[in-house]
Formats: structure tokens, C-alpha cells, sequence
């Protein structure tokens, strides 16, 4: 019985011992073993965009991706794809296939490498500028394996775009150009700038900023003309020019004529109450007064011999700058008074600082605590950009404190005077206060 037992215990040893050395030969690779199957694994390093405002309007964007491989299997980088947004609206997209080069597109293994530098235009002109832009790189690798990895970045705002005003001036009647004119801009940011129309009549004014002006061409021989004009790009303005008229026979020696001063006047955006002279320089006849707009009103719009005319200009609520004509008429002739009213400002921020019941002229010298508050106002009321927050601080260590307000928020602030050092000897600080592009200052004087 022991000798069957034994055989029993050795055969099923053996048995062991061949299944044991079975499974090891038919097991699947362990992790890390030889065999192992290990994909590529692509991240996005880096993404540099800059951007550009257009001079034809609208914005470029140019942008460069680094990426790198970092599980030591070469990888394929099949295609890019940009989206520019303007917080979380999407304003332009691109996709870019082979964006490393024309010729290879492979990331080697443990390699960093930058793509090619992808420009895309965003031509709408309603548009603002996007402030990031989100990158998706697609790649495969050996084994058939896709994927795809995303970042993004945050683009700068590009400086304001400059543009070209530029135009033919010609003959009203016969259209034959006209040489030796001038165009100016007569109001905003670029008042002044003007260029004079050449041998076929053309003019060019570069470098002027977007937005709404007008315009004055001007000529020998001819009445000059005023026009708006709006641009957000590249634009063409024609003018045409009216010859002048012959002038008017003289009035019969016993006709009556009237002399009307000054010739021109006007007022700014807020309106204004002005006055005319009307002389009487021959004849007897009365005269009535009128005006071609209904924002200039008269108190005594008719007369007879000499006379003060008074009118009235209404407050103009536009922010375009506005022609008007005063006419003085009487039997046989009649005389204009050119009337021009400026614009509501594009904007006009106002800071105020107050104090508060503390004596800052006469701080102790054991120091003590001052309060102030700022507000900021705004015309016309809402401009968003006096909106940009107040700080408020010390310009002397020995006062501290301060702090700011978010937009145009009224804010409080509480300042600590330090004991002075030198009892009697009086010494002198500021706080300052900045906000909506402007600066206001409190005076602080410690006994």
C-alpha cells in the first residue's frame, strides 16, 4: 500500500510540473515584456498666435503649435485644427491637414517638433477680435491607432488698424478732374490731415482711425463741399465739386439791401443762445429771417430796418458734428449766416474724491485714521470706458491703506496716519486716486 501511494504522489507531480511549464510557454506577454504593445502618445506643448488688425478690415491670425512625443513610438500628425473665440463665441476655424510639412508629417519618437506657421483671416467686420483660440492636433502611430490631443491659448489684442481715405475730385457739370484741390478732415481724432488731388484729380489720406468724420474739398473756382464719411477699412470717397456762379448784377441804385454779421457761428454739443447784426445799408424794406434745419429756433424773426436777430441752437444729441443755414431775406436780395455744431464727445470721464469729516490739514501727531470715497461719472452717461475701476493709494509710507473699486463703483477707503516722529514738525502727503483715465488727489498735511 505505501508503494501505490508513493506512485500516486510522483505521478501527480509530474503532472503539475508539465501543466506549470505549459501555461508559462502559452501565457500572453506580461506588461513591459517583450511583445508588449505600446502607442504613441502626443501632447501639445505650446501654442504662440499673434494677431492683426487689417487695414481692409477684419483680423489675420497666425499661429505655431509644438508638440511632442513622449512614449517612444513615432507618430503621424494627420491633421490641425484651429478655433478662434471671443469669450464663448466662435468667430473664425481652420483645419490644416499635414501641418508639420508638405513633405513629412511624422513626430519621432521622444521628439518635440513645431508645426508650420497657420495663418487664418477672419474678414468679417463685425467681428471683434478673438481673445483665444483652442488647437486639436489628430495623429496615428504604426499599430492604426488615432487620436487626438487639445490646447489653448489666449491672443493679445492687436493694436487699432489704420486706414486709406482715398478719392477722385471733379467738375460737378462737365466731371473733368479737378488738380490742385484739397481734401481735409475737419473734426475727430485726425482733424488736420489733409492731401491735395493730383494732375487726374486723385487724392490719398493714409493713416486715418476708423470711425465717422467729415470731410471738406476745397478748389479755385469752386464752392467747397462737406461730406461724412464712415470707415472700417480701406474706402473710396468721390466728390464733385460746383463751379462758382458769375456774380449778380449790382441792385438797382434805389433797392433796398440789408448787411448781416457774422457770416458764420455756431456752438458746441450743448447748445447756445446767439445774435446776428442786420444793418440797413440803402432803401426801405423789411426782412425776414429763417433757417433750413429745425434745431435753430428765432424770438424775432422779422423786422424792418436795422436790427439784432437772436436765435437759438438746440442741444445736439448725436455724435456727429451738424450744418445749418440762418437766411436773412428782403425784397431784391438775401444773406446767409453758416452755422456748425459740434458732437457729444465720444466720451468724458469725471473722478471724484471726497473726505471725510477728519481735519486733513491738521492731523495729529499721535496719527490716527482718515476716510475718503471716489465716484466716477460718465458723459454721455454709461461710456463703458470710464469703467475700468478706481485704485486708491498713498504716495508717503507713513500713511497706508487704500484699495480700489471694480468699474465705475463708488468706492470707501480708510487710511492710517502713523504717530510723527518729529512732534511739531509738520509733514505732508498725498492719496491718490485713479480711475476712468483720470487722476484726483486729496491733500494730507500731519502736525
Amino acid at each position: 500500500m505505501m508503494r501505490n501511494h508513493s506512485a500516486h504522489a510522483l505521478t501527480a507531480l509530474l503532472v503539475a510540473l508539465l501543466l506549470a511549464t505549459a501555461c508559462t510557454k502559452n501565457s500572453p506577454s506580461a506588461p513591459g515584456t517583450p511583445g508588449a504593445t505600446t502607442k504613441a502618445n502626443v501632447s501639445i506643448t505650446s501654442v504662440s498666435v499673434a494677431a492683426e488688425a487689417l487695414s481692409t478690415g477684419g483680423y489675420t491670425y497666425r499661429v505655431t503649435v509644438k508638440v511632442r512625443e513622449s512614449a517612444g513610438v513615432a507618430a503621424t500628425l494627420s491633421a490641425l485644427d484651429l478655433t478662434f473665440m471671443r469669450d464663448a463665441t466662435t468667430l473664425a476655424s481652420s483645419h490644416i491637414d499635414r501641418p508639420i510639412s508638405d513633405t513629412s508629417n511624422v513626430v519621432a519618437a521622444n521628439a518635440t517638433v513645431d508645426s508650420r506657421e497657420i495663418t487664418t483671416t477672419d474678414d468679417d467686420l463685425t467681428h471683434a477680435a478673438a481673445n483665444k483660440v483652442i488647437a486639436k492636433i489628430t495623429f496615428a502611430d504604426g499599430a492604426a491607432s488615432t487620436s487626438s490631443a487639445t490646447a489653448s491659448a489666449d491672443i493679445a489684442t492687436p493694436p487699432a488698424a489704420h486706414f486709406t481715405l482715398s478719392g477722385t475730385v471733379s467738375d460737378e457739370s462737365s466731371a473733368r478732374p479737378i488738380a490742385g484741390g484739397t481734401v481735409q478732415v475737419l473734426d475727430g481724432p485726425d482733424a488736420g490731415k489733409s492731401a491735395a488731388t493730383e494732375g487726374g484729380g486723385g487724392y490719398s489720406i493714409p493713416g486715418l482711425s476708423g470711425g465717422s468724420f467729415i470731410v471738406r474739398a476745397t478748389a479755385s473756382g469752386y464752392a467747397s463741399r462737406e461730406q461724412m464719411v464712415t470707415i472700417a477699412r480701406d474706402s473710396t470717397l468721390d466728390l464733385k465739386l460746383r463751379p462758382n456762379a458769375a456774380p449778380p448784377p449790382p441792385p438797382p441804385p434805389a433797392s433796398c439791401s440789408y448787411s448781416v454779421s457774422p457770416a458764420e457761428s455756431g456752438s458746441d454739443y450743448r447748445g447756445a443762445s446767439l445774435t446776428a447784426t442786420i444793418s440797413r445799408t440803402s432803401g426801405s424794406c423789411s426782412w425776414q429771417a429763417s433757417s433750413n434745419v429745425s434745431w435753430i429756433t428765432f424770438s424775432n424773426p422779422s423786422g424792418n430796418g436795422n436790427a439784432t436777430l437772436s436765435y437759438s441752437i438746440a442741444p445736439n444729441p448725436t455724435f456727429d458734428t451738424r450744418l445749418g443755414n440762418v437766411t436773412v431775406s428782403w425784397t431784391g436780395g438775401s444773406a446767409q449766416i453758416r452755422i456748425t455744431q459740434g458732437h457729444v464727445p465720444d466720451f468724458q470721464c469725471t473722478l471724484n474724491v471726497s473726505t471725510g469729516p477728519q481735519d486733513f490739514n491738521n492731523v495729529p501727531s499721535a496719527g490716527g485714521q482718515l476716510s475718503v470715497s471716489t465716484s466716477i461719472a460718465s458723459i454721455p452717461p454709461g461710456t463703458t470706458f470710464c469703467s475700468t475701476g478706481t485704485t486708491v493709494s498713498s504716495n508717503v509710507p507713513w500713511m497706508t491703506g487704500g484699495g480700489s473699486a471694480a468699474g465705475s463703483q463708488p468706492g470707501s477707503f480708510t487710511f492710517t496716519v502713523a504717530p510723527n516722529p518729529s512732534p511739531g514738525t509738520a509733514r505732508s502727503g498725498q492719496i491718490v486716486a485713479t480711475g476712468g483715465g483720470k487722476t484726483a488727489s486729496v491733500s494730507v498735511t500731519q502736525r
